[in-house]
């Protein structure tokens, strides 16, 4: 050891805080022959060579601690081995159950169900930041409220069975969107081509918007803003549309209804999302392998009529 110090706590005479610098010339015994007669106080004798001790690795001549979990690594043996911890995919050290997935609604072994527990074809998942979430539980024509910890599901919309009467949803509905604030949950009923609005503890829904007569029909994607403006994705229609409260017109503010793949078109878009500001609206445009980003005036209306491509699109 070539530099050091021993600093006194200020908080207690009894608490002193070392410092060392390690230096390449305290491990130059690495990798050679010992016997367990050999004394060096940096390595230790293991399987007739000196290696680094425990809970360390050897890099750039001497013996680093090995990491704790999240730190960056390039390699297993730069992370916690007694631990568990390995290299994972992401150059982070952790244990290897990170990169498993934990059930947390529905059953473990896979199998479909209709009970309280259950979920058959599972469409979308909306999650709130206390750690509940919702699921458009799709072939049971419901959707299930969980908290986090907890399999049993509280069913919040829907009545199991499929049709298009107010307490009831249509089958392979996809979007929801849940108001943070309310938890009123917007539903896009796309079999019954309608927007349905279930207050939070409500036992039937109510149609915000939606008819063969609106146009609107093959929805999936749903997004309310601030202003409870409310946007759907028309996936075989290729564009986005928004709905403003007391109007019976809904506004096209992406694409153009024509599919394609250059910036003023899309080719069925799924799921959308607007950003905090509300003025930013991002689009899966799934055939085309690509995330859009369209930009809209605080009021919803088009003020752009391409969008970039953030993500994809090779």
């Amino acid at each position: 050891m070539t530099t050091g110090q021993i600093n006194s706590s200020p908080l207690s005479q009894y608490s002193l805080v070392g410092i060392a610098q390690l230096s390449s010339d305290m491990y130059t015994d690495y990798g050679h022959p010992c016997s367990q007669d050999n004394n060096n106080i940096f390595l230790i004798c293991t399987n007739g060579t000196f290696q680094c001790p425990s809970r360390t690795f050897f890099q750039d001549s001497i013996c680093r601690r090995q990491k704790s979990q999240g730190e960056s690594c390039n390699s297993t043996i730069e992370c916690r081995t007694d631990l568990n911890y390995t290299c994972l995919q992401f150059f982070k050290c952790g244990p290897l159950s990170v990169l498993e997935g934990e059930t947390v609604a529905g059953y473990e072994n896979g199998t479909a169900g209709n009970d309280s527990i259950g979920l058959d074809t599972p469409l979308s998942v909306y999650i709130l930041s206390d750690n509940h979430f919702y699921v458009m539980d799709s072939n049971n024509a419901r959707v299930q409220h969980y908290s986090l910890g907890s399999k049993i599901g509280r069913r919040v919309a829907g009545d199991d069975t499929v049709g298009s009467g107010a307490s009831q949803l249509g089958k392979i509905t996809a979007g929801i969107y849940v108001n943070r604030k309310t938890q009123d949950l917007y539903i896009a009923d796309n079999a019954n081509q309608r927007v349905q609005l279930w207050p939070v503890n409500a036992t039937i829904g109510y149609t915000v918007f939606g008819s063969v007569s609106t146009g609107l029909n093959n929805i999936i994607g749903i997004r309310v803003d601030s202003l409870n403006n409310i946007y759907v994705s028309e996936y075989l229609k290729g564009r986005v549309v928004r709905w403003s409260p007391n109007t019976t017109n809904l506004i096209v503010v992406a694409g153009n209804g024509t599919s394609g793949s250059t910036a003023e078109l899309l080719n069925v878009p799924r799921q959308i999302d607007l950003d905090a500001s509300g003025q930013y609206l991002y689009i899966a445009d799934f055939n085309n392998h690509r995330i859009q980003m369209w930009y809209v005036s605080n009021n919803g209306s088009l003020t752009a009529g391409r969008g970039i491509t953030v993500a994809g699109g090779n």
